[in-house]
């Protein structure tokens, strides 16, 4: 086990643009989504903002974990 250098390619500008752009669409669309919900729960459903907040804040952090936890189970198999 000797010191082994690893080739390690980096993106180009491009594709850094091009992954951001892709990032800035899906930020757009939970953005429109969470902020429909917010208003249609609030306005027409009489529940709390802090209710609906609540609920939006751990739809968020489930949808995170369970990214990760799929990537994991999928490099795995």
């Amino acid at each position: 086990m000797g010191n082994k250098k690893m080739d390690v390619k980096t993106l180009s500008m491009w594709r850094k643009i091009s992954y951001g752009i892709g990032n800035a669409g899906g930020g757009f669309m939970w953005g429109t989504v969470t902020t429909f919900l917010m208003l249609y729960c609030t306005n027409v459903l009489a529940v709390s903002a802090a209710m609906v907040g609540t609920l939006l804040m751990i739809a968020r952090v489930f949808d995170g974990v369970a990214q990760h936890s799929g990537s994991d189970l999928r490099t795995s198999l």
